[in-house]
């Protein structure tokens, strides 16, 4: 009967495949994305996901794993196990996935086997990617492991094996703040500070920053506070490193004469307990809004935006050698006079136009592909991809890639095509600047020259 029931759930993924060539997003038919007119006539956009979604596209969407993870059952590995024909390559999530019985590596195999198969394909002939994140092997099940799988995972068996992530390295540091012991951000500072600045309440709130409302007291202009524990910082010195660095590139920015759409750094003070970064106000928010997660803005509206992000960039990389590395639209607001506002270098760099980095930080829906897979980079061009990614969400309402495997296989959410609100220089934009081959990819110079930008608005 296991036999049978494992034949059965292959035979659903394999049907599914047959159905299409890309298989189809996570989403029922009465839970999808919106696209084009049906987004402008239903004003309550629907939720993301539905719990009865096709086995094998089950992939980064499972909910967070227990300490204890997921067992590697058939049916789990081929929600995790995809083939894509396109590009001929074999997705491998293991993310959460704990190995501790002879009979999960026997799984594993078979399901590697099996998809392999229902597509004809020589292992040689394909291009393995493996997401590890989460992933345990019992020590008693190690050496077992290495011989049936990890050997099988290598480049003898395959075309090229790569690894790939969708974790942050400052997620990494994060968590061990987390973890720390006795470490709190002190909640009673000083009403004044400097004896120049007032705080007036909180703004907002994360893991080793906080920000609030302030007001300098000789000119009553609000101002942002954003405030950095130091207990919080020494206790992990990589964040208080990403902490200097932040300084020293917002006043680089301000040496340069600063930037109509790049937040200003105002004054830096400190006292006993926290170090504070004193920020020009960005009055109406980021563009990424809680109330409307997708909020679709139209052409005119997003080529204003846009135009003034690609600036701001342009400046970043020439003139202060500068990169951001962690461009979402919940890091651009907008100003009370509705112009673009680009905050937290709490990840940037600095950094030539040509340099190469190779630490993984900022988002993992917004990364590029190089980043994902663990390569080196060129800060530029990373930022470039997360400026189309932010484009894209402009204009759809929709982060372009539900997960990492959709980033490194170029699957876009909601594919261009049945964008039919989009003009055909929108697309051809997007599809310039997500482009996988990097040596194709669209530079800010190739931007600044395209038909969207140059008349987008006017469209």
């Amino acid at each position: 009967m296991m036999v049978q029931k494992d034949q059965n759930i292959l035979s659903r993924y394999t049907a599914g495949l047959s159905r299409q060539e890309s298989p189809p997003m996570l989403l029922s038919n009465e839970h999808k994305p919106l696209t084009g007119k049906e987004r402008r006539t239903q004003s309550m956009l629907p939720p993301l996901a539905d719990k009865t979604i096709v086995l094998h596209e089950r992939v980064i969407s499972n909910p967070l794993p227990t300490s204890k993870g997921f067992e590697p059952s058939m049916e789990v590995l081929y929600g995790r196990i995809r083939f894509n024909s396109s590009l001929n390559a074999l997705m491998i999530n293991f993310d959460g996935i704990r190995v501790d019985t002879e009979q999960h590596i026997k799984n594993i195999r078979q399901a590697i086997q099996n998809i392999i198969n229902s597509h004809n394909k020589e292992f040689s002939d394909v291009s393995c990617f493996v997401n590890y994140d989460g992933f345990t092997v019992d020590k008693s099940m190690m050496e077992l492991y290495k011989a049936h799988v990890d050997s099988h995972l290598s480049s003898e068996q395959y075309k090229t094996v790569q690894r790939f992530t969708a974790k942050a390295f400052i997620q990494d540091e994060i968590k061990k703040l987390e973890q720390a012991s006795n470490v709190t951000t002190d909640s009673n500072c000083s009403t004044i500070l400097n004896k120049k600045y007032r705080i007036e309440r909180p703004l907002d709130e994360g893991t080793y920053a906080r920000v609030w409302l302030g007001q300098d007291v000789e000119t009553n202009t609000h101002v942002a506070i954003k405030e950095y524990s130091k207990k919080s910082l020494e206790s992990v010195p990589k964040l208080l490193h990403f902490f200097n660095k932040e300084v020293r590139i917002l006043k680089k920015i301000k040496s340069n004469g600063g930037h109509i759409n790049i937040a200003e750094l105002i004054d830096n003070v400190e006292n006993d307990s926290s170090h504070f970064l004193i920020m020009e106000l960005c009055h109406t928010g980021s563009l990424d809004s809680p109330f409307d997660p997708h909020q679709q803005l139209s052409e005119q509206v997003a080529h204003k935006y846009f135009i003034q992000i690609v600036d701001a960039l342009d400046f970043l990389h020439n003139k202060c050698c500068v990169v951001h590395r962690d461009l979402q639209l919940s890091n651009i607001c907008l100003d009370i006079n509705d112009n673009i506002k680009i905050i937290d270098f709490g990840v940037g760099d600095f950094c030539e136009a040509d340099q190469s980095l190779d630490m993984f930080c900022g988002n993992s829906s917004n990364a590029c592909p190089e980043m994902l897979t663990g390569k080196s980079y060129v800060g530029c061009q990373a930022d470039v991809w997360s400026v189309g990614c932010c484009l894209y969400k402009m204009l759809t309402g929709y982060n372009p890639y539900r997960c990492a495997q959709k980033t490194l296989t170029g699957e876009f959410m909601i594919p261009l095509e049945e964008e039919e609100a989009l003009s055909s220089q929108a697309k051809d934009l997007l599809n310039c600047i997500l482009c996988l081959d990097k040596s194709k990819r669209y530079t800010l110079e190739d931007i600044k020259k395209h038909e969207w930008f140059l008349n987008g608005g006017s469209l």
